[in-house]
């Protein structure tokens, strides 16, 4: 995703987050931006759904209370910016400036994208400027993993073989995909894969779409008519990337099932964590429900189409899909809910059962049946029910005006 930016000189940018969890890279072609970094200090992390939230921040100004810090970086002409997901910053340009740049999502940056895709989820107009269709791109990066870690299709091993050059030779046939897998083998690599798979299981939860009607105008209100139509799943995601976010959720509840059988991961002080795929998925779909609660209270982004009753129904939907997270979100109350971070992650290890791979590589699997939610079934079953409906009505009458058309047509030249 690239772009261009010119700005004036002492044009300033307050802070913000850029949207959807991406990271950012940019190149200044001429003249010259101070950048601003917000820079947390211990105790209180962006990870927190109540960073924002508190009396302290401000967007436009640092009060004697506010309990961060800043770092400010200038940049000139051929310098090159590349910031990560999640980094609230400010920008002011002492020159008048060109800059060219762009957008992306890194494997190892998945856990930074979960928090900055929440944090301009929940205070989209308040934190940040703009927004981009990226699901596509999240729905893609699933489908690469499970080929890579599952079905073995991205090479990453020396094999032997005859050559015309020399008699034989070993030829390395690593595909440079490789690099951009997730590292499972440790902790931070995990949760990066775990990341991923919440937010494309969550696919239409976090997509505005999903609470807006056809004819809907976002930050409009709801009319009767719409209402019944969002009531009935019937939103601005058109039913082809329905069925591809029921795909890809299937696809990420496989990689899901994949950590929970195939590997032993140890917390703090050693002890087997049992299931953290789904400790991990409620933790995160509780706090985005509290995260909700927050900025309704703290009157922000309250001319959102998506209520705090309408999150909440998109998220047991979802919960629902799976038996085992749903099963933990009955004790949901047990958990961690303030927090889009795994706690004390330097303190787990992972380690993988032999043959993990070759194993899950044979099984079939049903990705998209294993996607559907019971609000998807309603959906896919409503729009059957509307093309019977309009085949068995406007066909007829289309049927009636040709054959009246060509009736027509014959009397006007014998005329």
């Amino acid at each position: 995703m690239r772009w261009a930016l010119l700005g004036h000189e002492h044009a300033i940018t307050f802070l913000h987050i850029d949207c959807e969890g991406l990271g950012t890279d940019l190149l200044v072609a001429d003249g010259g931006k101070v950048w601003g970094f917000l820079r947390e200090r211990l105790g209180n992390p962006l990870s927190s759904i109540n960073f924002f939230l508190k009396d302290t921040f401000r967007l436009d100004e640092v009060l004697d209370s506010s309990d961060y810090d800043f770092e400010a970086v200038a940049l000139r002409p051929r310098d090159r910016l590349f910031m990560m997901p999640c980094q609230p910053h400010f920008v002011f340009g002492y020159a008048h400036t060109i800059c060219l740049g762009g957008h992306y999502y890194l494997s190892n940056q998945m856990q930074q994208t979960l928090r900055g895709l929440i944090h301009s989820f929940i205070l989209h107009k308040f934190l940040t400027n703009t927004s981009h269709p990226t699901r596509v791109l999240l729905r893609r990066m699933i489908l690469f993993y499970h080929m890579g870690l599952l079905e073995d299709e991205i090479p990453e091993s020396g094999v032997l073989s005859v050559s015309p050059i020399s008699f034989l030779s070993y030829m390395h046939k690593t595909d440079p995909a490789t690099s951009h897998l997730p590292n499972v083998k440790d902790i931070d690599g995990l949760m990066n894969l775990l990341s991923a798979c919440v937010l494309v299981i969550l696919g239409n939860v976090l997509d505005f779409r999903t609470y807006r009607a056809p004819s809907q105008e976002e930050y409009t209100k709801a009319d009767k008519n719409q209402q019944i139509l969002i009531d009935n799943e019937i939103n601005t995601i058109p039913v082809n990337e329905r069925l591809a976010i029921c795909y890809a959720r299937g696809v990420a509840l496989r990689l899901v099932n994949w950590i929970r059988h195939c590997s032993v991961i140890t917390g703090p002080g050693g002890a087997i964590i049992d299931d953290l795929p789904s400790r991990f998925f409620v933790q995160i779909a509780q706090a985005l429900i509290k995260y909700k609660e927050g900025a309704n209270n703290s009157r922000l982004d309250l001319e959102a189409n998506c209520t705090l009753d309408m999150l909440i129904k998109q998220v047991n939907n979802v919960v629902a899909v799976d038996p085992q997270i749903s099963s933990l979100w009955s004790e949901r109350d047990l958990l961690s809910s303030d927090s889009l971070e795994l706690a004390n992650q330097g303190e787990y290890s992972v380690q993988w059962l032999p043959d993990a791979q070759r194993k899950w590589s044979s099984i079939g699997y049903d990705f998209f049946r294993d996607g559907v939610t019971g609000l998807d079934e309603h959906y896919f079953n409503a729009q059957k029910d509307r093309q019977l409906l309009e085949s068995s009505l406007v066909i007829p009458q289309l049927k009636t005006f040709s054959s009246a058309s060509r009736h027509s047509s014959k009397r006007a030249r014998l005329g």
